[in-house]
């Protein structure tokens, strides 16, 4: 499964993009919401944060979605919005960012 990885922090991001590989996925990632849209490549999940320093990860993954770009997306996040979290669970499986990426992944394979 090619897995676009849109993530911030440069060390999760790389754990991320490590146990994609582990698990024979093809990891792309990007650090921005501006780098991920630049690629206009076609994934089968998408693993993004809910809020990017450049834009919002939810409207990243709407817009991959819509545009039959990604089919499926995982957000792994800090905010405790309700508004936003909501909002994120319409498009994806939404996961409080604890550690565990072990969870993300397994959800995303589902």
């Amino acid at each position: 499964m090619r897995v676009l990885v849109v993530e911030e922090d440069p060390d999760l991001r790389a754990r991320l993009c490590r146990l994609l590989r582990a698990r024979g996925h093809a990891p792309i990632a990007a650090k921005s919401c501006l780098a991920a849209a630049q690629l206009s490549v076609s994934v089968d999940g998408v693993v993004a944060d809910v809020e990017l320093h450049d834009g919002s990860g939810i409207e990243l993954v709407k817009h991959l979605i819509a545009n039959s770009l990604a089919t499926r997306a995982v957000f792994h996040t800090a905010c405790d919005a309700p508004s936003k979290l909501a909002s994120a669970a319409r498009f994806g499986h939404v996961i409080p960012r604890d550690g565990n990426c072990e969870r993300v992944l397994a959800t995303l394979e589902r």
